[in-house]
């Protein structure tokens, strides 16, 4: 009973008034206009992403039967990861009348919608170099003073140095600076930054990227350690044999006062719940493995996901299983055959695609594994939370990301398992996973139910969801003094 009054209307926080800019070809590469004059399921599949089909038979085959409430109230979608901006701009033209306004004066938070378009980073530095200059953005901002810089936001829907080119995002002057940016990521400390393995994907990127360009005592100089930091931006951590190096080197240049009032955000997930979650599903029992991990051993932090492939090759199947990326096809198409699960259509995917297939499976495991990949940022834990699966770091890196959305709360809804100690072998991780109490288990699993949604982005006006995390969080910024560190 008191779960639910936690998700009644009462005891919801009333939403901040938001305005958004209008702005030029220039400084907005996406017609956001003319999306919505298009019908409302367009709309949805061109900012969500298209809907997967989950028939009962889908359902019934996959999902433990208390376990299809995940999906009962809620819409699973191949969401393009790089779309948040997107999201927030539909999200606010559809919001309530009351969270939204056309006149600034009424507004309590401002968004600067700029660069709206998914896209990688290679498009962000041309973007950056055809509109990145502060003056013209400044000229389009007419509203934006002292009294409510801080109540402004931006978003870069990427990691937080794919913008490095913008100067209204790096190192901007004047009222700009007091902006608050949200990214995938942040400035981290550099403390923080220790102690995380290899983190490459193909050894031959580093020998053909590196060396032709910083060679012997030359790499020792500043001018080629700016070059080698600026390379690195355009491949992110592929090009270093260590994280560590990649990391420390990014601080040097992309600290906290490069990148001011920067926040890191949730990666759009692929669940998107509805206001009617039932949260008697959070005592389910779950028909799938101990553990599960989503991905594949090519990239990433290798020492790790090699550990991971010889624990889970010598665990019983129902302790630890490995599915392959959605982008290994090839490997899915010959062994579907023998995944599926009674009652799921064998042709093709029972009439889901891969993708959503293996998103599936997070809502059977009890906990997810979630190593590092060409960055710490990870979307996959925004998928594994949102299925209630109890995601398992190995960085400090990946548990320092998002702390507006963790909240102290964190320590119930996540493991956090020594990264060095485990890739040497000196960790059983199916061990001291399944030594954790049934009761201790059930508590996170209903702490995740309780606070899940904030590392989701609804498709409908949600008080609890990511975005209104953020707007609150910006709100509290108010007066210019930009006093919203720990916000919300």
């Amino acid at each position: 009973m008191l779960l639910l009054l936690l998700f009644s209307t009462s005891a919801r926080p009333k939403c901040p008034r938001v305005f958004t800019y209008s702005l030029p070809p220039s400084l907005q590469d996406y017609d956001f206009e003319r999306l919505m004059r298009l019908p409302l399921e367009t709309q949805l599949r061109r900012v969500f992403g298209p809907l997967a089909p989950l028939p009962p038979t889908i359902l019934k085959g996959v999902l433990h039967n208390e376990s299809q409430r995940l999906l009962r109230d809620a819409t699973l979608r191949s969401v393009n990861q790089y779309s948040l901006a997107l999201i927030l701009l539909h999200r606010l033209a559809t919001a309530p009348a009351a969270c939204r306004t056309t006149n600034a004066s009424e507004a309590d938070v401002f968004f600067i919608p700029v660069f709206a378009q998914p896209k990688r980073f290679n498009v962000w530095a041309s973007r950056c170099g055809q509109g990145g200059n502060s003056s013209l953005l400044l000229k389009h901002l007419p509203h934006l003073n002292e009294e409510n810089a801080c109540r402004h936001f931006m978003v870069v829907s990427k990691a937080h140095y794919s913008a490095h080119n913008c100067e209204w995002w790096r190192r901007p002057t004047g009222l700009l600076a007091r902006v608050t940016r949200f990214a995938y990521s942040h400035a981290l400390p550099e403390s923080t930054v220790t102690m995380h393995g290899r983190w490459r994907r193909r050894g031959r990127w580093r020998r053909r990227l590196l060396r032709p360009r910083c060679a012997g005592a030359q790499a020792r100089t500043q001018s080629c350690l700016e070059r080698l930091n600026e390379m690195c931006i355009g491949t992110q951590a592929a090009c270093w044999a260590h994280a560590e190096d990649f990391y420390q080197i990014a601080l040097r240049r992309r600290d906290a006062s490069e990148y001011p009032n920067l926040q890191s955000v949730p990666y759009p997930s692929g669940v998107h719940w509805s206001d009617r979650r039932d949260v008697r599903a959070a005592n389910s029992v779950r028909s799938g493995p101990l553990m599960l991990f989503v991905g594949n051993l090519l990239h990433g932090d290798r020492g790790v996901r090699e550990q991971i492939r010889l624990q889970c090759k010598e665990a019983d199947p129902s302790i630890c299983q490995r599915a392959p990326a959605p982008h290994m096809g090839s490997w899915l198409d010959r062994n579907f055959s023998n995944i599926v699960r009674d009652g799921i259509s064998k042709s093709p995917f029972g009439g889901i695609s891969k993708n959503d297939w293996l998103l599936l499976r997070k809502a059977t495991a009890v906990f997810c594994l979630e190593p590092g990949g060409d960055t710490p940022f990870r979307k996959s834990i925004s998928d594994s939370i949102a299925f209630g699966c109890i995601p398992v770091l190995f960085s400090n890196l990946t548990d320092a990301v998002a702390p507006w959305f963790w909240g102290d709360w964190k320590a119930d809804a996540r493991v956090l398992v020594p990264r060095d100690d485990f890739a040497a072998g000196r960790i059983d991780l199916p061990r001291l996973l399944g030594s954790i109490p049934e009761s201790r288990v059930r508590e996170m699993q209903r702490t995740l139910w309780r606070f899940g949604r904030r590392f989701q982005y609804s498709i409908g006006h949600d008080p609890d969801d990511a975005v209104s995390v953020m707007l609150r969080g910006v709100a509290a910024g108010g007066g210019g003094g930009c006093a919203h560190e720990g916000a919300p």
